[in-house]
C-alpha cells in the first residue's frame, strides 16, 4: 500500500479483511534496523499476529499499541486516532467503552 500513509492503509486493510478477524491497531512500532520507535498503525488478529500493510516484512520489528475493535473509531481520512488531539481528546477525557478494545498480543 501507499508508503507513509499507515493510518489510512491499516484502517482500509482492516475494513477489507474484517471477516478474517482483523482489527485496526495504533501506537508505536520499531522497524527493523531503526533504533527508535515511530508512531504507526497496523492490523492485528485476536492472537496478536500483526499484519502491516504499510511496511515491508523485515525481521526485528516490534509493536506496542491499542487495538480498536470498533470500526466507527477507525480513521477514514488519513489521520491517526492517538496522534490527533481532536480524536484523542474524548478518549482521554471519557475513555473507551470496555468492548471497544481488543485484548491482543501479550501484556508487557
Amino acid at each position: 500500500m501507499e508508503p507513509r500513509l499507515c493510518y489510512s492503509n491499516a484502517a482500509r486493510y482492516a475494513r477489507d479483511h474484517r471477516s478474517e478477524g482483523l482489527v485496526y491497531a495504533e501506537g508505536f512500532a520499531l522497524p527493523g534496523g531503526v533504533d527508535f520507535p515511530l508512531a504507526h498503525a497496523w492490523c492485528v488478529r485476536a492472537d496478536g499476529t500483526v499484519l502491516d500493510p504499510t511496511w515491508a516484512d523485515t525481521p526485528g520489528r516490534a509493536y506496542i499499541g491499542v487495538a480498536f475493535r470498533d470500526p466507527q473509531r477507525w480513521p477514514y481520512d488519513g489521520g491517526g486516532i492517538l496522534q490527533d488531539p481532536d480524536r484523542s481528546y474524548s478518549l482521554l477525557k471519557d475513555g473507551l467503552p470496555e468492548d471497544s478494545l481488543l485484548p491482543a498480543g501479550r501484556p508487557l
